[in-house]
């Protein structure tokens, strides 16, 4: 069966433009409003486009009091994908958000462009596959306090081991490329702050040398990490 409907109103506007129904499952797609809700480019499919459970619906722009743009969820043999180019609802937005899990389950990705209320998440990721947990993002500012590249590891099979990297931490001190292992061993951190000095008039003996070299240390220190202070 296939048919459409140029436009149906009665304080509801339903704007058809294919329907159809037949072994290959239902199509269709179109327009519609009510209630002050408007569903632009609307479209949902069933059936057995190669494969089983296959179903896929979408919309180009819903809005009311919220505004989607670039929705999409797609069902079939593989497993389950969904993403969204943009959502905006009360003061929060979020751009490029997308989530992928197949059939069985065990794998799992997700990722977002841009998140924003009260604070802003930039370039998040997740993913979740046999070798264990993967998650980080590029930015996170919130409250004075500003993360860059922070990523994460958790191995499936080893609970006891952990990876963690950080690209920057600022809140009015400055932490820069500090890296966290955790495994059967034990813990490991490491973050790159140094101090340096030379032998010079100021420092004629070995002992001021030492001395000059752990001030400029703990001055490194106090500036922020992973540079050099002399």
């Amino acid at each position: 069966m296939r048919g459409g409907l140029g436009s149906y109103t009665d304080g509801t506007s339903i704007n058809v433009r294919d329907f159809s129904l037949g072994r290959d499952g239902l199509h269709t797609s179109g327009d519609a409003s009510w209630g002050g809700m408007e569903f632009n480019n609307a479209f949902l499919e069933t059936g057995d486009r190669d494969g089983p459970f296959y179903q896929r619906a979408g919309l180009q722009q819903y809005s009311d009091r919220s505004l989607v743009e670039g929705a999409s969820l797609d069902i079939d043999g593989g497993g389950l994908r969904a993403n969204m180019d943009r959502l905006r609802t009360g003061g929060q937005r979020l751009y490029g958000a997308e989530f992928e899990r197949n059939m069985f389950g065990m794998n799992t990705q997700a990722s977002l462009g841009e998140y924003s209320n009260d604070f802003l998440l930039e370039g998040a990721n997740m993913s979740v596959d046999g070798s264990g947990l993967h998650a980080g993002f590029g930015t996170l500012d919130f409250g004075g306090h500003r993360v860059k590249d922070l990523q994460a590891s958790q191995d499936i099979f080893g609970l006891a081991q952990m990876d963690a990297s950080l690209g920057s931490y600022t809140d009015g001190n400055t932490i820069e490329d500090a890296q966290l292992d955790i495994t059967s061993n034990g813990l490991d951190a490491r973050v790159g702050s140094f101090g340096v000095a030379g032998r010079g008039e100021k420092h004629g003996t070995p002992r001021a040398v030492l001395k000059a070299a752990d001030k400029a240390l703990y001055k490194a220190k106090r500036t922020g990490r992973n540079r050099v202070c002399t």
